[in-house]
């Protein structure tokens, strides 16, 4: 082969290894600033994603303390409102154990005024009787009498 065309290879040779060397240099720059730039993004991101564990962790302790404190609250509301419907219910059972009581005694005094009213009844009853048995024995007195007077 000829010089020239060897000189020329050689050269080609030398300029397109350099430029492959360039690329390469280029390409590995370019990687470099790429794995930069994605461990920067890495960074970022695993930053924002701490962030909004904090935040949100924050936030669910938050709601929990919340519940937490409505539900003491409506526990001691709950305890209350049984305590009171524990002596209302006390009260309303001494109430009717009074009622009952009450009604015992009124219940012995109607005994007794029915047996009041079975005797008065008796005594009236005998009294009438008595009274009906005098006037009939008047009236026939009466009656004789007034015959006697009378002429058939």
């Amino acid at each position: 082969m000829d010089k020239d065309l060897l000189d020329f290879l050689q050269a080609f040779r030398e300029e397109t290894s350099k430029r492959f060397d360039e690329m390469g240099q280029e390409v590995g720059s370019l990687r470099e600033e790429t794995s930069k730039r994605f461990d920067e993004m890495g960074q970022e991101v695993r930053q924002e994603v701490g962030s909004l564990r904090e935040e949100t962790s924050k936030r669910f302790d938050e709601m929990g303390q919340r519940f937490d404190a409505r539900i003491d609250t409506f526990q001691e509301e709950t305890t209350q409102r049984l305590d009171a419907v524990g002596a209302d219910a006390q009260r309303a059972h001494i109430l009717i154990e009074d009622l009952r009581d009450k009604v015992q005694t009124v219940a012995e005094g109607v005994a007794g005024a029915n047996e009041q009213l079975q005797k008065h009844r008796e005594e009236v009853s005998e009294r009438f009787d008595t009274l009906e048995s005098f006037y009939r024995r008047s009236f026939r007195a009466l009656n004789s009498r007034v015959q006697k007077l009378e002429p058939i």
